[in-house]
C-alpha cells in the first residue's frame, strides 16, 4: 500500500490511473536480496511531481530464488456423492486424468505427494454423473499445475446382490508332489453391484482361491480362501468362510 499527499484532481488522477503499477526488474537482483520499497518509488510509479509519497508498506520486499522442479503427483477426489436411497456407486470413480504435473521452487514441490479438487456434494444421485472440477493451489499460486482441472465419472446404479452357488474352491502353487482335498470342496459367494452389472456377471469370471503356502504356515487346522472378482464388484458373504483340508502325497 502506498500513500500519497497532494491536490484534489491530481489525487483523483492518480486514483483513476489503470497503468499505474511497482515493476521489479528481477534479472539484475543477486540470490535472497531484499528491496526497500521506499526507495526510487516514485519513478517506479510514474507519479506526477506534485504527487509526494509520505509511506508505503510493506516497507521492504524480501525476494528469495530457488530451482525450479516439476513432478507427477496422484489427484485426490474432494468430492462428495450423496445418493438416491437403493442407489449405490459402482466402483471407483474414474479420475481423468487421475495424476498432474506441478511445477514451482524445489524447496515447496518436493513436500508435495498430492493434489486435491475442489470440494463440491451433489445430492439425491441416482444417474451416471460426470463432474469437471478444479485442482486446488493449497500454498496460493506458488504452484502450476498442469492440467488445472479434472473430470470425475461416476457410474450410478440401483444396487442388488446375488448369490453364486457352489463355485469351486481351487488350491494354487501345489508342489507336484502333494494333493489337497478341502472339506467341503465349494462354497457360495453372495456378490454386491449395479443390477446392471450384475446382469452381465458370468460366474467363470469368479475365482476362490487358497494358496498352498497358507495351508502350510496354518496352526488352526483351517484357512480361508481369497476370492477375486471383476472391478466393480463387492463380496457381502461367503459360506463357508473357513476351510479344513488334508494333505496327501502322490
Amino acid at each position: 500500500m502506498v500513500s500519497v499527499r497532494g491536490k484534489g484532481w491530481d489525487l483523483l488522477g492518480v486514483m483513476f490511473n489503470s497503468d499505474l503499477s511497482y515493476d521489479l526488474n528481477l534479472l539484475n537482483l543477486r540470490k535472497d536480496t531484499r528491496i526497500y520499497t521506499m526507495q526510487g518509488i516514485s519513478d517506479r510509479l510514474k507519479l506526477p511531481q506534485n504527487i509526494s509519497i509520505t509511506s508505503v508498506s510493506p516497507d521492504s520486499i524480501n525476494i528469495n530464488f530457488d530451482n525450479s522442479l516439476a513432478k507427477t503427483v496422484p489427484v485426490i477426489n474432494n468430492v462428495e456423492i450423496d445418493l438416491k436411497s437403493f442407489y449405490q456407486i459402482v466402483g471407483n470413480p474414474e479420475i481423468t486424468p487421475d495424476s498432474v504435473v506441478i511445477s514451482g521452487p524445489t524447496s515447496v514441490i518436493s513436500k508435495i505427494k498430492s493434489v486435491s479438487t475442489e470440494y463440491k456434494k451433489f445430492e439425491k444421485v441416482s444417474e451416471n454423473l460426470s463432474v469437471t472440477v478444479k485442482l486446488l493451489d493449497s500454498l496460493g499460486n506458488n504452484l502450476k499445475i498442469d492440467p488445472s482441472f479434472v473430470t470425475i465419472n461416476y457410474t450410478v446404479e440401483l444396487a442388488a446382490d446375488k448369490e453364486f452357488n457352489d463355485v469351486d474352491v481351487e488350491i494354487i502353487n501345489v508342489p507336484q508332489d502333494r494333493e489337497v482335498l478341502l472339506v467341503p470342496p465349494k462354497m457360495n459367494i453372495s456378490i454386491r453391484s449395479g443390477v446392471q452389472q450384475l446382469s452381465k456377471l458370468n460366474p467363470i469370471d469368479i475365482r476362490a482361491e487358497i494358496d498352498f503356502k497358507d495351508i502350510e504356515n496354518d496352526t488352526l487346522g483351517y484357512v480361508t480362501p481369497i476370492i477375486v472378482l471383476p472391478p466393480k464388484f463387492n463380496v457381502i458373504n461367503q459360506t463357508p468362510e473357513r476351510f479344513q483340508y488334508i494333505i496327501k502325497r502322490k
